[in-house]
C-alpha cells in the first residue's frame, strides 16, 4: 500500500476508535452554549427538551452526553428570551441526533452535527426542521484525538443550538 493511502487510513482509523472509545470526560454544557443568541420574539411560556441519540443504534457514539445536550438546549432556549423558563406547561424541543461525523479536512479535524427538531405544544407540532452544522479544530495542538474530537464535537452543538435559536426567533408562536 502507498505512503499516503496508509497514513490516510491510519488517520480514519484513529479518529473512528476515539469515537467508538469515547472520550475524557462529558462535554462541558457552557461549551455547548452559543454565546450571543438573543431573540426579540419571546414567548412568555416555558420549555423542556427531550434529546433522542439516533448515532448509537448506528454503532457510533457521540463524544457529548444526551443530558449534557439537553441542559445546554433548554439553557440556551431561555436565556435567548425567546422562552421564559426552563419546565412544563408550555413548549416541548425535540432534538433527534441524526448523524455525528468527524473528518479531517486539511491541518484540522472537522465534526458535523445534525439534529431534526420538533416544536411542540401539547400535543401538537408546530415547527419542524432538521439542522446541520460543524465545527473545526486544528490538528497540530498538542492534545489527543479524543480531546479535539470532543471540542470541535462540543463547537458543532453550539452552532447547532445558535441556528435553532435564529430560526425560531422568525417563528411567531
Amino acid at each position: 500500500m502507498r505512503k499516503p493511502i496508509r497514513s490516510a487510513l491510519l488517520g480514519a482509523i484513529g479518529i473512528a476508535a476515539s469515537l467508538l472509545a469515547g472520550c475524557s470526560g462529558n462535554a462541558d454544557v457552557r461549551d455547548m452554549m452559543p454565546a450571543q443568541a438573543v431573540a426579540s420574539h419571546r414567548t412568555g411560556q416555558p420549555v423542556q427538551a427531550a434529546v433522542i441519540n439516533g448515532t448509537a443504534r448506528d454503532g457510533v457514539l457521540p463524544n457529548i452526553e444526551n443530558e449534557d445536550f439537553r441542559d445546554a438546549l433548554e439553557r440556551s432556549l431561555v436565556r435567548s428570551g425567546k422562552f421564559s423558563e426552563v419546565g412544563g406547561g408550555g413548549f416541548r424541543v425535540e432534538a433527534f441526533i441524526t448523524s455525528i461525523h468527524p473528518e479531517r479536512v486539511g491541518d484540522k479535524l472537522r465534526v458535523t452535527l445534525e439534529t431534526r427538531y420538533a416544536l411542540r405544544r401539547r400535543t401538537l407540532v408546530v415547527w419542524r426542521k432538521s439542522i446541520r452544522s460543524s465545527c473545526e479544530v486544528p490538528i497540530y495542538e498538542v492534545h489527543s484525538d479524543q480531546v479535539r474530537v470532543r471540542d470541535a464535537t462540543k463547537g458543532a452543538a453550539r452552532e447547532n443550538i445558535a441556528m435553532l435559536v435564529r430560526l425560531l426567533d422568525k417563528q411567531r408562536f
